[in-house]
């Protein structure tokens, strides 16, 4: 199941940048991409995890990814294999509580459809923490539609700071 879901990523990477390849001499020309027709489901999921995340509620905020040992997490050069290997980065990274969690804002959002159960989005995200600096960066997140909806098969995070 894990080699499946590396080779669904990295499907879906291979055709963002083939995709970002043949446009690039036509950029100005192209009119913005066809959004996806699950874009609004795909949202909801964003912003319950940012809900959750804002009330310190760790657990609910996981219920957006895919609860699988094949679902990753990229960030930092750093990659983290499984549900259970993801609960722990984040409660190492930012504990378990509203105090430790702060504030996270997500904006920019674009959410492509990949096939009839899957979808990217890429999108920005800004977190304040108390007597931390501000962090922020760009995020590109692999979503699989599931029985129990939509949910996050790969996650792969940047920092701008």
């Amino acid at each position: 199941m894990r080699l499946q879901t590396f080779r669904l990523v990295s499907t879906v990477f291979v055709f963002v940048v083939l995709v970002w390849i043949a446009m690039s001499g036509v950029v100005g020309a192209m009119p913005e991409p066809k959004l996806s027709a699950s874009r609004d489901a795909i949202i909801k999921v964003i912003d319950m995890q940012k809900n959750a995340w804002n009330s310190g509620d760790l657990d609910t905020f996981l219920t957006g990814y895919y609860e699988s040992p094949d679902t990753s997490y990229t960030s930092g050069g750093q990659e983290y294999w499984g549900y259970d290997a993801l609960r722990q980065k984040y409660t190492r990274s930012y504990g378990t509580s509203r105090d430790t969690m702060g504030t996270l804002e997500f904006s920019e959002l674009k959410v492509i459809d990949v096939g009839a159960d899957s979808a990217y989005c890429v999108g920005h995200w800004h977190l304040e923490r108390k007597e931390k600096q501000p962090l922020e960066g760009v995020f590109t997140l692999v979503f699989k539609k599931t029985s129990a909806g939509w949910k996050i098969i790969h996650d792969h995070t940047t920092s701008t700071r």
